[in-house]
């Protein structure tokens, strides 16, 4: 996430599946414990502290050139 707040660029997209992963998952999906590792970063305060002072918007509210 440091890395990505520090970026020059006006707009970035940032994507992620974060799950809790319970057995069905696991077994039928190819990224599942990196789910997890996508939760606990998101919900760490690392990063809620990252992105306190971003202009967080939906894709869709993004102007097309």
């Amino acid at each position: 996430l440091h890395e990505i707040c520090h970026l020059d660029d006006d707009i970035f997209e940032m994507m992620c599946h974060p799950a809790f992963v319970d057995p069905y998952l696991y077994n039928n999906s190819s990224y599942n414990i990196q789910r997890i590792k996508e939760l606990d970063i998101l919900c760490s305060q690392e990063a809620k502290e990252m992105i306190k002072d971003l202009d967080l918007i939906h894709y869709r509210q993004i102007k097309k050139a």
